[in-house]
């Protein structure tokens, strides 16, 4: 699977985008934890599913840095 890095979609950015699968993958840190952040991050999630047809799958900072194997499974198992 070829995922490309910052990846523009529109207005948006996203971390990572395989656009075979129509997956984007976003890595979210502390920030993110904020209920403003979260807010927007849903309605972001949201316009690129309805609009674009592009399933979002969210990663933390955390697990990438802790266990990368793990953060890898995750993006596997959004690619079904």
């Amino acid at each position: 699977m070829r995922f490309r890095r910052q990846a523009p979609v529109d207005d948006f950015i996203l971390d990572f985008y395989a656009a075979c699968a129509r997956l984007g993958v976003e890595v979210d840190g502390g920030v993110h934890d904020a209920v403003e952040r979260r807010r927007y991050d849903a309605l972001r999630s949201e316009v690129l599913s309805s609009v674009y047809g592009i399933r979002v799958v969210r990663v933390r900072a955390e697990l990438v840095e802790r266990d990368v194997l793990a953060a890898v499974e995750v993006i596997r198992s959004a690619l079904g």
